[in-house]
């Protein structure tokens, strides 16, 4: 397979990171050069779609971001404040490519340095701050623009490593100089694109990488497939037997056609862009022959990047008002598309911008009601109306787990054959199938992380299969008919969250006021994975749990 990869200075702006994301959605491998950084070097997180953060460290130079399907791709030989060293196999070859950002005030030993971390790199693309008109290691007659130490210092290290720089067709910095360059033999295809308008160009790449059948994982393209082949598969599911239910099932899932990477133009590409963004190139090239074209170029620009950062908010706008949910964002309609995180009225009718106030904003719009007296409510145990219960309390915007089947499809089964998933779930609850055990892990960033590649700085998601959450969630609602679960039991209930929880604890400062309080913190390290199920069932017959769940 091939991948393209990417790298582009942003100058340590968030806007500018988001639109790079957006106008290079087709990008599987993203080299951030100079990203935006926290006071102390920390990273500024950044949630996008497609892209999951891969590495970061603190006061680097480089931030490495690669499309979520494809992650298991690639693997960090080397991050530090200049380079960040990225392997893959080709042929069952490992290869490297980096991603460098050199600064400006670079002297011979630091110079050096860097040449130690590229040394057995096959590919380098990045800003080398190696000024000149286009890549010559020795001046052109009549040229204003030399090369410096740095660019005579390129040259000698691609002579000796015999590396070969691909030569932009044009400035990348400016109009000034060439600085953003692509080292490396063997290359499909090297492109220098500057349609994102910044003074930086993108040095777009196109890698052959290997494709693992256990590494990169397409899904079934569930929005594409029609509701036959859907009934196709439920009919060849409910034509057997209860054991061969579920093997059936994974068959038919496996044979429908795969999503692809992704690939593509940004979701809220339109003609008018198209328009403006031939009119910037037209305008870019007029301005390498005529430099007084200057002013006519800079105003296109500036006119191009404001029509792209329009485009994304309304984009964002519309898709947030047609979710509908939760009830903070019905205030879509009033958002203002000036900036990357869309502003809001409060309930004066006053405009929040400062990002203080938009916490509070949506703070006032979560905080726990009123207080109700606790009760325990009677769930209706209907064999019948168990299972739609459970389906209907779940989550819409939960991920499948490896059986690629989500909740959409759970509910169209419901629909269509309610006898045929009762059955499952049945023999599931009697039987036990092993694979409702096995979990997809998702790796999550963690905030405020000085550095993103070590284990401790990410967090890790399990997604069952969807399922077994479902008889998961029979389980809890049987459990909790009988009175089992205590009215501080939180987590995984209705009314039952995060906010009713803080809810009781202010409840209980506001009764003790005026009296000392103290809170202690407990937290159970790998506590599931140390569970006693013989004592944990011990527990469930003394508080008079049914035998039926407690086996």
């Amino acid at each position: 397979m091939f991948i393209t990869t990417l790298s582009i200075n942003v100058g340590r702006s968030r806007a500018n990171r988001s639109l790079v994301m957006d106008v290079f959605s087709f990008v599987d491998l993203l080299f951030i050069v100079d990203p935006p950084r926290r006071v102390g070097g920390g990273g500024v997180v950044h949630e996008h779609v497609d892209f999951d953060l891969f590495s970061f460290v603190q006061a680097s130079g480089v931030e490495v971001f690669v499309r979520s399907s494809l992650s298991g791709l690639f693997l960090v030989d080397l991050h530090d404040m200049v380079t960040c060293v990225v392997m893959y196999d080709v042929g069952g070859v490992r290869r490297r490519i980096g991603g460098v950002y050199v600064p400006p005030k670079t002297n011979r030993l630091e110079w050096r340095a860097c040449e130690a971390t590229w040394d057995g790199c096959d590919f380098l693309m990045g800003d080398f701050n190696a000024r000149h008109d286009d890549w010559n290691p020795t001046p052109r007659p009549g040229s204003m623009h030399i090369s410096d130490c740095r660019g005579l210092w390129l040259s000698q290290f691609c002579d000796r490593t015999r590396l070969q720089v691909h030569c932009p067709s044009g400035c990348t910095f400016r109009n000034i100089s060439a600085i953003d360059l692509f080292v490396g033999n063997s290359v499909t295809r090297v492109l220098y694109d500057g349609k994102a308008g910044l003074e930086h160009v993108a040095v777009i790449a196109r890698l052959e990488v290997d494709e693992p059948a256990d590494v990169v994982r397409r899904r079934p393209a569930w929005r594409s497939i029609p509701a036959s082949d859907c009934d196709k598969i439920l009919g060849h599911v409910d034509s057997g037997g209860d054991e061969e239910m579920w093997t059936r099932l994974r068959n038919g899932v496996d044979e429908l056609p795969r999503s692809g990477r992704g690939v593509g133009r940004c979701p809220f590409w339109n003609p008018d862009l198209q328009r403006i963004r031939s009119d910037f190139n037209r305008m870019r090239r007029i301005r390498r022959r005529l430099p007084t074209a200057s002013d006519e170029y800079n105003v296109v620009r500036r006119v191009y990047r404001a029509m792209l950062l329009r485009s994304r908010q309304e984009f964002i706008r519309d898709t947030i008002e047609k979710a509908g949910d939760p009830a903070i964002f019905k205030l879509a309609r009033q958002l203002e598309s000036r900036r990357t995180l869309p502003s809001m009225h409060d309930s004066d009718g006053r405009l929040v911008c400062r990002h203080s106030d938009i916490s509070d904003l949506i703070a006032a719009q979560l905080r726990p009601g009123d207080e109700q007296p606790w009760h325990q409510s009677a769930i209706e145990m209907d064999p019948a109306c168990e299972l739609e219960s459970a389906i209907r309390r779940s989550p819409t915007n939960t991920g499948p787990g490896l059986d690629d089947i989500g909740y959409p499809f759970i509910r169209y089964w419901l629909k269509e054959k309610r006898d045929c998933l009762k059955r499952l779930v049945d023999y599931g609850l009697t039987n036990d199938i092993p694979d409702w055990h096995s979990a997809e892990v998702v790796l999550i960033p963690k905030a405020d992380t000085p550095r993103y590649d070590i284990v401790k700085s990410w967090r890790m998601i399990h997604l069952l299969p969807t399922i077994a959450k479902v008889v998961e969630r029979i389980i809890l609602l049987r459990i909790a008919a009988h009175g089992v679960l205590g009215q501080t039991q939180f987590g995984s209930r209705r009314k039952r969250g995060v906010l009713d929880a803080m809810s009781v604890v202010f409840e209980f400062l506001r009764h003790n006021e005026g009296f000392k309080c103290a809170m202690l913190s407990m937290d159970v390290e790998a506590g599931f994975d140390n569970i006693d199920i013989d004592l944990l069932c011990d527990f469930l017959a003394a508080r008079d749990c049914p035998a039926n769940l407690v086996s």
